[in-house]
Parts: C-alpha cells; sequence; structure tokens
C-alpha cells in the first residue's frame, strides 16, 4: 500500500497533517484540504459518541453485544440530538452565542428514558444548562492510559 502525507496550513504557525492513500494527480492538496473540512461535522459527532456517550468502555466482551451496545450508545445519541434541536437557547449576555451543554443533555435524555420521566421536562432541563460558543479557543488533548475493567464480580 502506498500512503503520502498531506500537510496543510489551518491557522498562523498551526498545520494539519493527513495521511492518504489517494492518488496526487487526481486529489491535489486544497481538494484534500476540502474534504477534511467537510468531514469535520461527522469527526466531531464520532468525538461525541465515544467520549461524550462513553463509547470507549463496554460492559460485554462478545462482539455481538459490543455491537449491540454500540448501537444503543447511537440510538441514544441521536435522540439527544433530536430533542437538542428543539430546545431553544438564550442569550444571557450580548457577547456570545450559546449552545447546549451536551454532556448534561444526554445525562438527562439517558434518565428520561430509563426512569420514564415527563414529556414536558427533559426540554426544560436541558434548557437550564446551556454554554457560551467561545470561539478559537484550543486545549492540548489530555492522554492517559485506561486499564480494561474486569468483571468478573457478576459471576459469583
Amino acid at each position: 500500500m502506498r500512503l503520502r502525507v498531506v500537510r496543510f496550513p489551518i491557522a498562523e504557525g498551526s498545520y494539519e497533517n493527513i495521511i492518504t492513500n489517494l492518488p496526487e494527480d487526481t486529489f491535489p492538496m486544497e481538494l484534500i484540504s476540502l474534504i477534511y473540512q467537510m468531514r469535520w461535522g461527522i469527526e466531531t459527532s464520532f468525538r461525541d459518541l465515544k467520549h461524550t456517550i462513553g463509547t470507549t468502555n463496554f460492559h460485554s466482551k462478545s462482539p455481538e453485544y459490543i455491537e449491540f451496545e454500540i448501537l444503543c450508545r447511537m440510538i441514544l445519541y441521536n435522540f439527544c440530538t433530536i430533542i437538542i434541536i428543539q430546545v431553544p437557547t438564550q442569550k444571557k449576555t450580548d457577547k456570545w452565542e450559546y449552545q447546549v451543554n451536551l454532556s448534561m443533555a444526554i445525562k438527562i435524555c439517558f434518565s428520561f428514558l430509563s426512569d420514564h420521566a415527563a414529556p414536558g421536562s427533559v426540554e426544560g432541563l436541558i434548557g437550564q444548562y446551556i454554554l457560551p460558543i467561545r470561539p478559537g479557543r484550543t486545549y492540548t488533548r489530555q492522554l492517559r492510559f485506561q486499564a480494561p475493567a474486569s468483571f468478573a464480580y457478576r459471576f459469583v
């Protein structure tokens, strides 16, 4: 397999490196940059699915049950995004635009689905947890090793 590394600027003094197997004559650097920008929404959805909903840790060991857990979490994510679209975000100040706190919205939706809470209270509860959108903020990625969890205690 032949791979090539494409590096393009994303900000002043900041670059993005992409490894691809797409041919250079058909996909120049500008086109790969455009495709990457179009895919960015998908990447952030995967980040939310992995970290906010918790698709990095599973309760099962068999592949069939892990697949079932992934599908359940994808359904929860889709349900939450549909609910979040319905929640109005009111501006508290003129300085920032606001968005719904996704992790709190997921907790509220999960509670609704598991405890059978009243339907009217879900949107109202989610609307209480809004965050300002602050463009241009970046944080360094915090990488840490996480050991796999053993579920042997269930079989006593």
